[in-house]
């Protein structure tokens, strides 16, 4: 389990059912399919497919949650645009948003605010998500994936969670502790889109949006030195990953 240098995440705060200005932006997830006791699957092949085809519909689930919020956003960016006035609601929804994704308010000209969130709100590439699951649980079988749900090594300083066995004398962090794996991809998006650490992957995100491409997992994964304290070389093992697992990526994200 590698180490982050960035994942103090709120839990209830990612768990809640959070309306901002009048508009949803966290609802309950349906219950992910059963978890497949992935220690149990002894061929490597066969666990790999498993652990994919589980974690795609999550992950692919929780991407499209933030779909409704970035469509508000392009409507307010173009309306803005236009010369349009926003209403004391619509201002109330991006006061909202930019406190929860730690953006700044909105002020006279709210263009700024609604630039820095359509950078922040966002979702990333699912084979990106599931190549970091993979390494990070261990392809499901690592305690803090059977024992918390915790498929992306988050921690946590303000929840109770799970004691790291190898934790360093002093440290006082936590392994978080997720209800299903759908909580545990919302943190790690989360985490992504808030995370002074990830700024290069939202600037890499933010660039394939407007050029109207479709963020490259590959090329985001450089935006990642921060998820471990390996730095470049865990950036290298998830681009590694990705190279190794294309065929079996391919075929399961065709299915969904």
């Amino acid at each position: 389990m590698t180490s982050i240098s960035l994942r103090v995440i709120p839990v209830a705060l990612v768990l809640a059912l959070i309306v901002v200005g009048g508009w949803m932006l966290v609802s309950a997830t349906p219950t992910p399919a059963a978890t497949p006791s992935f220690v149990e699957i002894a061929p490597p092949a066969a666990r790999k497919d498993a652990f994919f085809r589980w974690l795609a519909p999550v992950v692919t689930e929780e991407n499209r949650r933030l779909e409704p919020v970035r469509r508000r956003l392009e409507r307010l960016q173009r309306d803005h645009a236009a010369g349009r006035e926003l209403t004391e609601q619509e201002f109330s929804f991006l006061n909202g948003l930019a406190q929860r994704y730690k953006a700044a308010p909105p002020a006279e000209d709210p263009g700024p605010t609604i630039s820095a969130l359509l950078r922040r709100v966002d979702g990333v590439p699912v084979r990106l998500a599931l190549v970091q699951a993979a390494i990070e649980s261990g392809w499901g079988t690592g305690r803090f994936a059977r024992d918390a749900n915790n498929y992306f090594g988050i921690w946590t300083w303000q929840h109770v969670g799970l004691v790291p066995k190898g934790r360093a004398e002093g440290a006082d962090h936590a392994v978080a502790i997720y209800p299903d794996a759908a909580a545990s991809v919302r943190a790690y998006l989360f985490t992504l889109d808030v995370g002074a650490a990830y700024s290069e992957l939202r600037r890499r995100r933010a660039v394939a949006r407007a050029d109207g491409r479709q963020p490259d997992a590959h090329d985001l994964a450089a935006g990642l030195t921060g998820y471990s304290e390996r730095g470049e070389d865990y950036v290298a093992d998830v681009r590694q990953m990705l190279r190794a697992n294309a065929d079996v990526l391919d075929a399961v994200l065709e299915e969904l």
